[in-house]
């Protein structure tokens, strides 16, 4: 009688040590996919951002700078922002709040530029500011 009562207890412990590490694994793994996820959109949004400033340094004039800056500007972000940046004008994409384009100040230099984007997909948010000068000799090119 004495063995089955340990037997038992025995079994309890070890389906209860089975149990821990089961949810140990699964939570981890959602929260690796979780991480993996949001880093996949932080690339994502850094190429956008990227491509926009390359955008805006070398294929925008400082007169369509300055007409696109007299209004304020704003895009809305999604998957194909980058691909549309390569087809379409700065004018013709989605007006959004998604990034934003500010104006820091201008001098002798150039204009100095911020873009601030703030994309939220799901329950992964992405934060990211740059600034930039695009130069005088940008229009020259």
């Amino acid at each position: 009688m004495k063995k089955q009562g340990s037997i038992l207890i025995e079994t309890l412990a070890s389906a209860m040590i089975l149990t821990l590490t089961a949810t140990f694994i699964i939570s981890t793994s959602i929260e690796n996919s979780n991480i993996l996820r949001e880093r996949i959109l932080q690339e994502e949004v850094d190429r956008a951002i990227s491509n926009l400033e390359n955008e805006l340094k070398y294929n925008t004039s400082n007169e369509e700078m300055h007409e696109m800056l007299e209004n304020k500007i704003g895009f809305k972000y999604n998957g194909d922002f980058s691909r549309e940046l390569t087809y379409k004008n700065l004018d013709e994409l989605e007006d959004g709040e998604d990034i934003k384009l500010n104006k820091i100040s201008e001098d002798d230099i150039g204009l100095n530029l911020e873009i601030v984007a703030n994309i939220k997909v799901g329950k992964n948010e992405v934060n990211v500011e740059k600034k930039f000068t695009k130069s005088w000799w940008m229009d020259e090119v």
